[in-house]
């Protein structure tokens, strides 16, 4: 992985506004391991620096090849590590309650989620979301035989076959598509906003979901309905 350098750090900051304190506590440390870093008077390990690294690109910043840092100016959005796929979900809930419509989760990983965004935190997501269900309409397809439905009273499952499911998972919301690549010991997220990619990408999904998933055939397993309606 690239480190990131003191200049790049200070740069950094600059860019986002950011104090050495807000950079600490988005990276949850102390502010004197940020403070010697950029002034050179200490060697952080590399988990430290990939921290500090992770925290800055989530804001918006983009480490160039030459060193320096740039806004992030893309329509492609990316995130990384734990705090990165919390302000995913942060904006899902967001875009459900602002605007409402189709939430479609391909491939839910439900083991993934728990894992990177914490037990307590995700109980905490699926009650806001509970909160505003009349306002949307959230599908999830899942491996068959996989009987873990963390998100079931806001959303509805359906296996597919074995053979069409593997370990990514892809997230349409709010005409955004986010498409999250799991790893061992990481998690990057690539969120591109494109009302015709979201649009085509919802067919594609609700085809699959009428014509090849099926309801899971689970003791217990009532799916709910949802009145699917968008904000004026």
């Amino acid at each position: 992985m690239d480190l990131i350098t003191p200049s790049q750090c200070r740069a950094a900051r600059g860019l986002l506004n950011w104090s050495q304190p807000e950079l600490a506590k988005k990276c949850g440390m102390h502010v004197q391991t940020i403070s010697a870093f950029e002034h050179e008077t200490g060697t952080p390990t590399k988990t430290t620096l990939e921290k500090i690294r992770i925290a800055l690109k989530n804001a918006g910043v983009v480490f160039t090849e030459q060193g320096g840092v740039n806004p992030n100016i893309s329509d492609v959005v990316t995130y990384e590590g734990q705090e990165g796929f919390r302000l995913l979900m942060d904006d899902v809930y967001k875009q459900a309650k602002e605007r409402g419509g189709k939430i479609r989760l391909w491939n839910g990983r439900p083991d993934y989620f728990i894992e990177w965004l914490g037990e307590e935190w995700y109980e905490k997501h699926t009650k806001r979301m509970q909160k505003i269900r009349d306002d949307f309409s959230f599908h999830i397809t899942c491996k068959e035989g996989d009987t873990n439905f963390i998100g079931n009273k806001h959303a509805e499952y359906r296996w597919v076959p074995k053979k069409i499911f593997n370990e990514q998972s892809i997230y349409c919301y709010g005409e955004k598509i986010a498409f999250l690549k799991f790893k061992k010991d990481s998690v990057k997220i690539f969120i591109l906003h494109s009302k015709d990619i979201y649009d085509s990408f919802c067919l594609l999904f609700d085809s699959v979901w009428d014509d090849i998933t099926t309801i899971p055939n689970v003791a217990g397993y009532k799916p709910t309905e949802k009145i699917e309606k968008k904000k004026a």
